[in-house]
């Protein structure tokens, strides 16, 4: 039925053509429907035996959860959903940023992945679907996402030990060694981030930790072991003093920090690692950010916004400040009054999906500064959000070199659109 529906909605859309100037010397290339055979007639009505990449765009017209139960229909459609790479690149290439959202600040058994049915805040239709998720390890915080993936942390030292895709179930267990090293004992909280460089093509973790000095260790998915690349900079050698300083950003092949270095300068609080050279750098901050001498740097708060880079000042002006061209510190463009408010992604009205505290999202309309509360129900009071693009891309296709590191829940289950979150088992 779901397949039926979206075939139907694809060909109307393309017979819409017709109607916007291309004559009638059009020739309509659209999939037909199936039709139902009559006797003597070889028509198919099977729709899985229509070419793959017609297939592939018809499941990507469809919502998430749809497409998760579309595996279960036929070993055809689940071998497109589960193994087709291009498939996951049509779907990501069109996957909207979304809300992921965990229950608490640690992750125990579920993530909830809010779907805006409706942009408009105006008519906004907020659908939660679940993701239940069982990992081997529990009580975990997400440090960041990147292509689908989530990259998660141990408390109390938020060391980075699992990489996993929550779609499709697959995990990879982080190595506790580092090359040269051993099993040296970590000795206070650990500053990642986890990105993707495109030149290479490899998904790498990056942490900044104590041992007998502040290391900066390298790990890249499908390899055995850390890597020690050197110290790091010196707005790292303290410990971490905010939930947002530990949790880096990525953003154009570099994950970005705060230091917490309270006698650096304040025009260089914001440092970057290229994860191709494996080297750090600076993003200059706003010139308004330098000129009032920032000492107290755990009050920034920066993040990913529309692709740009954010920064906010949460000890006391929350203004939202966003880089148009990155690298560019001509280019920080004050967008508004924000507030409390954490940003995640633009809606198409200009407002801006914002989390408060973690207890509540809205939609912010920077022309009045108003927000508006999101009804979550069956939500509990308390939560975390991350922007999250969920994908298909499969660790399998990714390191075909490194297969017996990948591991899949067997007891993963399919999202379930239904039940409260406290009701499901």
């Amino acid at each position: 039925m779901l397949l039926s529906k979206a075939l139907f909605a694809f060909r109307e859309k393309s017979r819409e053509k017709e109607n916007f100037g291309f004559g009638n010397d059009y020739q309509d290339s659209s999939p037909k429907l199936p039709r139902k055979a009559s006797k003597g007639s070889s028509v198919s009505t099977n729709i899985t035996e229509l070419p793959v990449d017609i297939l592939v765009d018809i499941l990507c017209r469809l919502p998430i959860d749809n497409i998760i139960s579309c595996r279960c229909v036929c070993t055809t459609l689940r071998h497109i959903i589960t193994s087709n790479p291009q498939f996951a690149r049509s779907y990501f290439s069109t996957s909207p940023v979304d809300a992921l959202l965990c229950v608490g600040d640690r992750i125990s058994r579920f993530l909830c992945l809010l779907r805006l049915e409706h942009e408009i805040a105006a008519d906004l239709d907020v659908q939660v679907p679940r993701l239940k998720f069982r990992l081997p390890l529990h009580d975990l915080v997400i440090l960041n996402s990147c292509n689908g993936f989530l990259c998660l942390g141990k408390p109390p030292l938020y060391n980075p030990v699992i990489v996993c895709n929550p779609i499709t179930g697959e995990y990879i267990n982080l190595p506790s060694r580092t090359e040269g090293l051993g099993h040296e004992e970590i000795h206070s909280q650990v500053v990642s981030g986890f990105g993707y460089c495109p030149k290479t093509h490899q998904y790498k973790v990056v942490r900044l930790v104590s041992r007998r000095a502040m290391m900066t260790e390298v790990y890249t998915l499908g390899e055995k072991f850390w890597r020690s690349i050197g110290c790091a900079p010196e707005g790292f050698r303290k410990s971490c003093s905010s939930s947002f300083f530990f949790k880096g950003v990525f953003l154009n092949g570099k994950i970005h920090w705060v230091s917490d270095d309270g006698h650096s300068s304040a025009s260089d609080f914001i440092i970057s690692f290229d994860l191709e050279t494996e080297s750090f750098g600076v993003v200059r901050p706003p010139p308004q950010f330098a000129s009032r001498g920032y000492r107290v740097k755990w009050r920034v708060n920066i993040g990913e916004l529309g692709g740009c880079l954010f920064v906010i000042d949460h000890g006391s002006t929350f203004h939202l400040w966003v880089m148009k061209d990155y690298g560019v510190q001509e280019s920080w463009t004050e967008v508004c009054y924000i507030g409390q408010y954490r940003p995640i992604k633009y809606l198409k009205d200009e407002k801006i999906l914002v989390n408060h505290k973690n207890s509540n999202l809205a939609c912010y309309d920077p022309r009045t500064n108003i927000a508006n509360n999101i009804e979550l129900p069956g939500i509990p009071s308390y939560f975390t959000t991350v922007a999250h693009v969920p994908s298909f891309f499969s660790f399998k296709e990714i390191l075909k070199d490194a297969q017996s590191h990948i591991k899949v829940l067997r007891d993963w289950e399919e999202i379930n659109t239904h039940l409260p979150l406290e009701q499901v088992n």
